[in-house]
């Protein structure tokens, strides 16, 4: 049990030592991701929004992603229109032989239930995740047009009840960045569900 337990925290460990840091440029942006029909993609063709690129590395699952889900999507679908022309790219990493909400067909399924209009991609090697340092889902990485992170963690401080929310990080970092102007809060810690690694 112990030995167990220590093979966790330093698995755990090494994931976070590799953690992104603001200011990093976007790793990883030729890991292959697998969309509808088994299509693969890389984030170097997904990140081209002329502002910049929002990855949200989420799930089917998670209490904390599916009360979070709607606001994404909102957010998400609001910053791909033409005149905000940011890029936006949810990437599922979770192992779906432990996540079996997770499969690439439920994936798809759940991009068309919940209007996405961006796309929703699985990490199937959890290389790009593991280059992004995610440990929860959800968990936000704002990069500006250079690809360079400005903004990681949570979406707002109040995941059980929108009503509730006193501090929008994620719109307040997108505004901030759209009128290149600081951004005040660079880093929030992300609240979520660990993710489901091999």
């Amino acid at each position: 049990m112990k030995q167990k337990l220590l093979i966790a925290l330093l698995v755990a460990f090494a994931v976070s030592a590799q953690a992104l840091k603001v200011g990093d440029k976007m790793p990883a942006t030729d890991v292959k991701l697998k969309g509808e029909g088994g299509k693969e993609m890389t984030l170097a063709e997904l990140a081209k929004g002329k502002r910049g690129t929002l990855v949200v590395i989420t799930c089917n699952k998670c209490p904390y992603a599916v009360a979070w889900e709607r606001r994404i999507v909102d957010i998400g679908n609001d910053w791909v229109q033409k005149e905000k022309n940011l890029a936006v790219v949810a990437i599922n990493p979770n192992d779906p032989n432990q996540s079996p909400s997770d499969t690439l067909d439920k994936i798809v399924e759940r991009s068309k239930k919940e209007f996405f209009k961006f796309p929703y991609v699985q990490d199937t090697t959890q290389k790009l995740t593991k280059a992004f340092g995610a440990t929860k889902t959800p968990e936000c990485f704002l990069f500006n047009n250079k690809g360079v992170l400005v903004y990681h963690g949570a979406l707002d401080d109040n995941h059980k009840d929108e009503k509730k929310v006193t501090q929008r990080y994620l719109r307040e970092a997108l505004n901030a960045m759209r009128h290149g102007e600081e951004i005040k809060v660079t880093e929030t810690k992300a609240m979520g569900c660990s993710i489901k690694f091999r």
